[in-house]
């Protein structure tokens, strides 16, 4: 995703799942202020150019590179080693845990298509 792609689904609630899916998902106010922050600090902050980015080339970053860093990241905090991906579910779980009924009330904080999901 670009930066012009970025400050339009902060703005508009849009986000892109995949290349086939469009979501709507709300960008919390934390989040969009570090995106600011990132973006002033990056050498890679043309609208075209991709949010996260290798810091030297802006060029797509390697998934199996940034697969093996998140593993290795994991075992160096000490705590059990997941997929990047389940991320958002932990964080749907530790929403249900404090009282927030995410997947009736809210589902799209978790980007879900449907509430079955």
């Amino acid at each position: 995703m670009g930066w012009s792609e970025a400050a339009s689904a902060c703005d508009s609630g849009e986000g892109k799942s995949d290349e086939s899916t469009r979501r709507s998902v709300p960008v919390a106010d934390e989040a969009f202020d570090v995106l600011k922050v990132w973006k002033e600090r990056s050498a890679h902050s043309a609208p075209d150019d991709l949010v996260v980015c290798h810091p030297e080339s802006g060029k797509e970053l390697d998934r199996s590179k940034v697969t093996r860093r998140f593993r290795q990241a994991c075992r160096d905090a000490g705590v059990r080693v997941i997929r990047f991906h389940d991320l958002r579910h932990t964080f749907g779980t530790q929403k249900a845990a404090a009282g927030h009924p995410l997947r009736e009330d809210h589902p799209d904080l978790l980007a879900l298509s449907a509430v079955g999901a």
